[in-house]
């Protein structure tokens, strides 16, 4: 179940770390024992060139070795689409350079973009290339379960998003938006991403930031998420239930048994 699900985010709050930085340590962690865990690594479309430069030396010669990345484009709601069609023709690009040993095998996988209205996302839709997954990034309000519809329409080329967290607390939805939102995903068998906050395994309070003496918050565990998912998709929870597992925090209640799989004991 944890196979490949930690993002390597670091260039983003709130670690923020410089391009060299990232690659090196990203380089180093797949060579790890913890490389089974070590999903792809997120790079905004306009650091391409910057992570090219630092990344290249260390890029591997053979296709098996490739990065997986994914690409952070600019949101959906700009004037135009000129932002968004040439991010997804760099992002073609990328990939044909990065597709021989010649300058390293790297891959763009998936992208993701922030969209606020229904327009955006069909828009989007057209532009999105066929075999890039895309991820839309979609706000947790009253609107929600019309915009999930509109990305079901493109669902070839689109999957949905939330954001689960921030840099500060106003920024972490509560339990019941996330569990509205995996409840549309799963009614209409969209697949989702959840990112932003889901740094530890059981929700809890913990500091928003690395600096000195940061603010805490309670924040959202990946594993509070997955199970609600896992219980939504297979209708062994209801909404309720969902939400209230998602809040839970005592890491006694969550257990692995060998025969009955996880289990989750406020059920």
């Amino acid at each position: 179940m944890l196979r490949g699900l930690i993002y390597y985010a670091v260039l983003l709050p709130p670690a923020k770390l410089p391009m060299e930085r990232v690659v090196t340590n990203f380089d180093d962690y797949l060579e790890s024992a913890q490389r089974w865990m070590l999903g792809r690594l997120i790079v905004p479309v306009a650091r391409l060139g910057e992570f090219e430069e630092a990344a290249g030396s260390l890029l591997p010669r053979e296709a098996h070795a490739a990065w997986r990345l994914s690409a952070l484009l600019p949101p959906a709601d700009s004037p135009t689409t000129r932002d968004l069609s040439g991010a997804f023709r760099e992002i073609q690009n990328f990939n044909l350079r990065h597709g021989s040993a010649e300058l390293g095998f790297a891959q763009i996988e998936t992208a993701e973009v922030r969209c606020s209205c229904c327009d955006s996302i069909h828009e989007l839709g057209k532009l999105a290339p066929v075999g890039l997954k895309t991820f839309v990034e979609l706000a947790t309000d009253e609107s929600l379960e019309d915009h999930v519809a509109a990305v079901v329409q493109h669902r070839d080329r689109l999957h949905a998003k939330i954001r689960t967290g921030g840099i500060t607390e106003d920024l972490i939805p509560p339990a019941e938006a996330i569990a509205h939102f995996i409840e549309c995903c799963v009614q209409t068998g969209l697949p989702f991403k959840a990112t932003a906050g889901l740094h530890h395994p059981i929700r809890a309070r913990y500091p928003l930031t690395y600096e000195r003496n940061p603010d805490q918050a309670m924040m959202h565990g990946f594993l509070n998420l997955l199970m609600a998912t896992g219980g939504l998709l297979l209708q062994r929870l209801s909404l309720a239930e969902a939400t209230t597992l998602l809040r839970e925090v005592d890491p006694a209640t969550i257990t692995l048994d060998p025969q009955a799989g996880w289990r989750w004991e406020g059920l």
